[in-house]
């Protein structure tokens, strides 16, 4: 499967939320169907399923997830089973988080620091967000100890980079080039 069927997939699955009034449940059912995809075991046994009959692979799907999935990911979830292709999940999830941010009209964060925030950060940071913002907002906090300290901001992918390990390598830099 190529990026673009992944793109016409991922329209498709928002115009079909759209239309049973599920945008923002299909978006947030995806963020956990792309965490079972760091458990590579769970998906090395899903992607082996592929020669099971269609009822064999709802039944299959329908005893994994119960009701924690709509019947609309489990369709796709069947379909990219069925045609070996779960591997374009997070590429199909990027898509449609794209589009569902740009339809809803929603600001969308990332913000990476070295370590955890405490919940008390995270509310602060939320409510300064929040507070410049005249639109819906979604924040995921992540880390990433490279970042020595500081933090990365993401906004709808537009980097602010406030890293201490950013500042370090630009210093380097200066250093260099007076050398």
């Amino acid at each position: 499967m190529n990026h673009k069927i992944s793109l016409k997939l991922a329209k498709s699955l928002y115009q079909v939320a759209l239309k049973n009034k599920q945008t923002e449940e299909v978006f947030e059912q995806l963020n956990g169907l792309l965490e079972l995809f760091n458990d590579q075991s769970f998906i090395n046994n899903w992607s082996s399923q592929s020669a099971l009959s269609n009822d064999q692979l709802d039944k299959l799907t329908e005893d994994t997830f119960g009701k924690s999935l709509n019947n609309i990911l489990k369709n796709l979830w069947v379909m990219l089973v069925a045609s070996n292709c779960l591997n374009e999940l997070p590429v199909i999830s990027k898509y449609y988080q794209y589009i569902y941010f740009k339809e809803e009209n929603i600001a969308n964060f990332e913000i990476i620091t070295a370590n955890k925030l405490d919940e008390k950060l995270i509310k602060e940071i939320t409510s300064k967000i929040e507070s410049n913002k005249k639109q819906k907002i979604y924040i995921k906090f992540n880390t990433d100890n490279s970042l020595i300290g500081g933090m990365q901001i993401f906004e709808n992918d537009i980097l602010t980079d406030h890293s201490l390990s950013a500042k370090l390598n630009k210093l380097r830099k200066e250093i260099i080039s007076y050398q």
